[in-house]
């Protein structure tokens, strides 16, 4: 009688336990969220307050909690592989920015070893280049994006000078080394050497005398419109000029103030900001450059020999026209004329010109003044190099040089009658 009792007593257990109704789900949806365990205080609370069995109260909460735990883990599984998938992206990013910068490297490489080979085997015979056939001139392996401003600047020079000076020297190619690999300036700088100057300073040295001869001609031609042109080109390559000189130094500044990070480096944004603070910090006109200067007296001389320009006076004008860029005639080290030195190099301080084995010779006994006679100006071997406009000055005050020359001996001789 006593199992039949029992088993009756389930049974009557069983069939008392009804299904919730809408408002009792409802009030133990706000008792979870306020807190999701149950206490058995609360527990015999809610029972009373929804007219329900505890033991019902507390399976509830415990399929709500089993229901709460595996929305709580399927939304961190969501956000974590979200969180892969863009970790991935970004590697597979990065993997691309090093495959790119490798094969940079590599060109950058391959180019170096073939300007060592090249030296090696043609140490006299430097690669031949027109200066105004541009599709002669490849520029594969030179620079990355954020080295742009560097090759506008380069394809602005050529096409002024395309522009003025193509029929003049349009059967005469001229010689050029090729343009220096952007990512081998660091590498040379901290290798001891000095990497060669950019096409647009090569081109400078170059065109001006030249441009500056064409120019006489269109004046005693009376082309006044193409020397005018001719004019705007000097100023245009002279600003140029001093943009690529801004640039290089925006480089070899970068390159040694630069400390890595922990995060990415924009280095256009980078270098822009050094380039705009060099120009800023930069006192040059470039309608006060000496080749302007130059270029402005030789046309003038044509129809105005011995007079002074529009707006100068005459002292400043006997200044500018004899000293030619260059203060000092012969080297003070060595006795040569600067006309005679092999290698000319040029103090970034004081402007004088010496011989540069005599004056590395000179600094390495420790001797800081420069050599020039009342010259008060202190040297270091980073002070002096070699100038790339040098080349033209000292070509320029050899042709004046041999113009006096031949100036004197039409003076003194004597012709029978």
């Amino acid at each position: 009688m006593d199992f039949f009792h029992t088993s009756n007593h389930k049974n009557q257990f069983k069939h008392s336990k009804k299904r919730l109704t809408q408002d009792q789900v409802k009030l133990l949806e706000i008792s979870f969220a306020s807190n999701n365990k149950l206490e058995p205080e609360r527990k015999l609370l809610l029972a009373k307050q929804l007219a329900i069995p505890p033991r019902q109260v507390a399976i509830w909460y415990q399929n709500k909690r089993a229901r709460w735990k595996t929305q709580s883990l399927e939304f961190d599984y969501s956000a974590i592989q979200a969180k892969l998938e863009s970790t991935l992206a970004e590697k597979m990013r990065l993997e691309k920015d090093v495959e790119r910068l490798r094969g940079e490297l590599k060109k950058a490489h391959e180019i170096a070893l073939a300007l060592n080979q090249q030296s090696q085997v043609f140490p006299d015979n430097p690669v031949i280049c027109s200066v105004f056939d541009s599709s002669n001139c490849s520029d594969e392996g030179v620079g990355s994006s954020s080295l742009q401003p560097h090759e506008d600047d380069e394809r602005r020079t050529r096409q002024s000078a395309n522009r003025f000076a193509r029929t003049r020297l349009s059967e005469t190619p001229t010689t050029l080394i090729p343009p220096w690999p952007r990512p081998l300036a660091l590498m040379a700088s901290r290798a001891g050497s000095e990497p060669p100057p950019s096409i647009s300073t090569r081109t400078t040295s170059l065109l001006s005398p030249l441009m500056k001869e064409i120019a006489v001609d269109f004046e005693r031609a009376k082309q006044f419109e193409k020397v005018k042109e001719l004019e705007n080109a000097v100023v245009e390559l002279v600003a140029t000029y001093e943009d690529c000189s801004h640039f290089s130094s925006a480089i070899e500044s970068v390159g040694h103030k630069y400390q890595p990070g922990p995060e990415l480096t924009d280095f256009d944004k980078l270098f822009k900001n050094e380039v705009a603070q060099l120009k800023a910090n930069s006192s040059s006109v470039p309608q006060n450059h000496p080749l302007i200067r130059q270029f402005r007296e030789a046309v003038w001389k044509v129809h105005h020999a011995g007079e002074p320009m529009p707006g100068e006076e005459q002292e400043d004008i006997v200044m500018t026209s004899n000293q030619s860029s260059i203060l000092n005639v012969t080297c003070p080290l060595s006795g040569k004329p600067v006309t005679e030195l092999e290698h000319p190099v040029r103090s970034v301080v004081c402007k004088h010109v010496y011989d540069k084995g005599h004056i590395m010779h000179y600094l390495r006994e420790n001797n800081t003044r420069c050599p020039v006679a009342a010259c008060p100006a202190k040297l270091k071997s980073d002070k002096v190099k070699d100038d790339p406009l040098l080349a033209a000055d000292i070509d320029e005050l050899r042709k004046s040089q041999n113009q006096n020359v031949m100036t004197d001996v039409m003076d003194v001789t004597e012709f029978e009658e």
